[in-house]
């Protein structure tokens, strides 16, 4: 089932599934709060820990860990779901008046990175996915063939078929500078 999260005018936290159904994100939640708090711990540990870090002393800390990461990256009420029919979660730029220097979560908890599986160098790599291999290989210092055994790993660890399908979920999750 397809998700779209929003924050209304007054600062609720508003879930509309599949259908149009709209209700309010709360404490009520428990097995939506129990699967996405998992989910955060696994794909976005850097947030997951920080987020951990600031609630783990309050008795509901799952569903404040939950509200907080919907609330920096879900925010938006627009036709793509949050989290899609796959499980695919969609990372939005939410508006923040602390943005641009006055959030010590940004880039953390706020357009976290995702935890891929891969290693530094075949995140370095991905970071490049849109350049062609040699250029890649001549800005790491590394050899043609080098670069296109990391790329087979990479494509193998994301389960993907082609470079292309590589390059299309490297925009899709803000990997490529």
């Amino acid at each position: 089932m397809s998700i779209e999260f929003y924050t209304d005018p007054f600062g609720e936290d508003i879930i509309i599934s599949e259908g149009g159904a709209h209700r309010t994100f709360s404490e009520r939640e428990t097995e939506l709060i129990r699967e996405m708090y998992a989910e955060i711990e696994i794909r976005y540990p850097e947030a997951f820990e920080r987020l951990q870090n600031e609630y783990n002393q309050s008795t509901n800390f799952q569903y404040l860990v939950v509200k907080r990461f919907v609330k920096c990256n879900f925010g938006l009420a627009d036709s793509q779901p949050d989290i899609d029919h796959d499980g695919n979660w969609h990372i939005e730029k939410v508006n923040c008046p602390l943005r641009g220097g006055f959030c010590k979560d940004e880039e953390i908890v706020c357009l976290p990175k995702e935890n891929l599986g891969l290693t530094g160098r075949e995140t370095e790599i991905m970071k490049m996915i849109n350049l062609p291999a040699k250029e890649i290989a001549n800005r790491l210092y590394i050899s043609n063939s080098t670069v296109e055994n990391h790329i087979a790993s990479i494509k193998r660890k994301l389960a993907l078929g082609t470079n292309t399908d590589l390059t299309k979920y490297a925009l899709k999750h803000n990997l490529i500078k």
